[in-house]
């Protein structure tokens, strides 16, 4: 039996949490997977529902830190980092499933959870808008953020039921492409980004 932390009462919590749903993992599943008894449990975690929005909590801290070193490491363009946003990997598609698992199933529970998925959401768009603002400027890169969030959320959902991402690529490669693309108005329909250049006269 190996040294219980609430370190690893998280990771583990959030391993379980994202294989088999929050409301289907309890806390004797925890401590099973943690090897201790489940009273041993409470020494550190006050109950389930805290549990989980530490698991969140964590995990959003984790993508946001990423976020940020990557926008701001001047080493590399704009066009990269954005790449480097954007660019699919498991271990996001896997803090993905867990942060929509426990939207959807601890959300009502704990209302500090839909409020950190919010925000977590909030910077991964904030992050782009900031990588895109001096080709298409605070206002327009902000509307062009959100839109991309709503349509890559989308496709995160779809890999998760189908296991293929590539909506996901697709959609990320648009979004990257947009600074390749001469200084103009640009919209994001469920066609893709296009010229709105009629639109704002």
């Amino acid at each position: 039996m190996g040294t219980l932390s609430q370190q690893k009462i998280i990771e583990t919590a959030a391993i379980l949490f994202t294989q088999q749903g929050y409301k289907c993992t309890t806390m004797d599943d925890i401590a099973r997977a943690c090897q201790v008894k489940k009273p041993s449990l409470y020494h550190h975690i006050q109950s389930r529902e805290m549990l989980a929005l530490e698991v969140l909590d964590k995990t959003v801290s984790n993508l946001g830190d990423s976020y940020t070193s990557i926008i701001y490491n001047k080493e590399a363009s704009l066009s990269e980092r954005l790449v480097q946003l954007l660019t699919p990997n498991e271990s996001l598609f896997i803090a993905i499933s867990l942060i929509d698992t426990l939207w959807h199933e601890a959300g009502r529970e704990v209302p500090e959870i839909r409020k950190l998925v919010r925000s977590y959401f909030a910077a991964w768009g904030a992050a782009i808008a900031f990588l895109l603002r001096s080709h298409y400027g605070k206002v327009h890169s902000k509307k062009l953020a959100e839109e991309a969030i709503a349509q890559l959320y989308g496709a995160l959902g779809y890999k998760n039921i189908f296991q293929d991402c590539r909506p996901f690529i697709s959609i990320a490669k648009q979004i990257t492409g947009l600074l390749k693309e001469p200084k103009r108005n640009i919209l994001f329909h469920s066609g893709g980004f296009h010229d709105d250049r009629a639109s704002f006269g």
